[in-house]
Formats: C-alpha cells, structure tokens, sequence
C-alpha cells in the first residue's frame, strides 16, 4: 500500500509539472505561434507533450513492464531448471527401483531354482536308497536332472575298450543307446573324467575345448557333462 501511494503522488507531480512546463512553453512561444494555423498548433502541441510525457512513461510503465518481464523470464528459466533436477532424480530413482526389483525378481528365481534342485536331490536320494540296482536307479535319476537343470536332452556313457559307449540317452532319438563315441567327439567326457568335476560349455558352436563339428551335427548349443563317481572312480559320464 506504502509503494502505491508513493507511486500516485509520483505520478501526479509529473503530471503537474508536465502541465507546468507546457504552460510555460506555450507563453514563451505565444507571440510565435499566433501567426501559425491552428492545425500547426495543434501538432506542435502534441509534439511538446510527446517529448514531456515520454520520461513519464519510461519510468511509469516501460521500465516496470521491462523488469517485471525480466523478473518472470528468470522465473521461467528457474522453475525449467527446477523441473529438470526433478526429472533427472525420478529417472534416476526409477532407474534404481528397476534394478532393484530385477535383483530381487533375479534372488527369487535362483531361491526357486535352489529349492527345485533340493527337491531333486530328495527324490534322488530317495530312489537309490529304494533299490541296489545301478541300472532301475539310472533312467529316473537321469530324468530327475535333465528336467531340474532346464535341459532338452540327456545321456549317460560308459568307457569301454578305449571308446565312449552310449548307455542311456533321453531326448535323443538319433542316439541309441550302445552306439559308440569316439574320445575325440567326446573330449567334454573326456575332460570331466581328467578333472574329475563338472565340465560347462555355454557356447558350444564355438568352444575350442570340445570337437565342434560333432556338437555342431548333434545341435548341441551348450551343455553340461559331469563325471558319474564311485568311491573315488569315475564309472562314467552324465
């Protein structure tokens, strides 16, 4: 309210001494503008009052409407400044909540996964506690993994006069069982038995470690071989 006052009392001595200086300059100019037309008069009249008001106007109303156009510029370009760091920290905290739930959505697999194999294994155990014959055991427990581990197919091999013979094979119908590999297409056994623990290849087109030309004809993309021991000797390979 201070300012609005202050303002109008401004605004009204300039108006008094635009009327004053008008005044003045219309006596001094009175002899001269008596021999002018009134149409001349008339437009050095407004030419005079242009040149008085035009201060006013400046600092009345230009210079406030500059500044007050600054002044929301300078809000705009804060608040578009603000509107981005909140951006910028919700992607950011999304980004980091989808991390989160995909670790935990990963931990809930592998927990599902980890208790799928203990079932496994219980099923397992309780088939070779059932009965003492290799083989009846063999063909379940060969089933039970293939199907926990995720796998297409399966087989089981014995070492026999310096070959691998096919014992047992599930999802293989071009193998029967007593063919014979020899231990070149069969170096993922080979090396399961000299390491005596699980031998993995994830890309087998291309590991180096196996004969890829016979997993290439058998469309084996990856696998798992692992050795079949018993009392410290391997008897063959899963």
């Amino acid at each position: 309210m201070k300012s609005n006052s202050v303002a109008i009392r401004l605004l009204a001595w300039m108006v008094i001494m635009i009327f004053v200086a008008e005044l003045g300059v219309m006596v001094i100019l009175g002899q001269a503008l008596s021999t002018l037309t009134p149409l001349t008069v008339g437009l050095v009249d407004s030419a005079l009052l242009t040149v008085l008001l035009f201060p006013v106007l400046y600092l009345m109303v230009f210079r406030p409407m500059a500044s007050a156009i600054a002044v929301r510029e300078e809000a705009e370009e804060s608040l578009k400044e603000a509107y981005a760091a909140v951006e910028g920290e919700v992607e950011e905290r999304t980004t980091e909540l989808a991390g989160a739930n995909k670790q935990l959505k990963s931990e809930a697999e592998t927990r599902e996964q980890a208790q799928d194999l203990s079932e496994t294994l219980n099923r397992i155990d309780a088939r070779g506690s059932s009965t003492f014959d290799f083989n009846e055991v063999l063909g379940p427990v060969m089933a039970e993994s293939t199907e926990s581990l995720g796998c297409d197919a399966s087989s089981v091999l014995f070492r026999e006069n310096g070959h691998w013979v096919v014992s047992l094979t599930l999802g293989l119908p071009e193998t029967q069982p007593g063919a014979s590999v020899t231990p070149r297409e069969a170096k993922c056994a080979e090396k399961a038995i000299e390491s005596k623990e699980v031998f993995v290849s994830d890309d087998a087109f291309n590991d180096e470690r196996i004969d890829r030309d016979f997993v290439r004809r058998r469309g084996f993309r990856s696998f798992i071989a692992s050795p079949l021991i018993t009392r410290g000797n391997v008897m063959g390979v899963i």
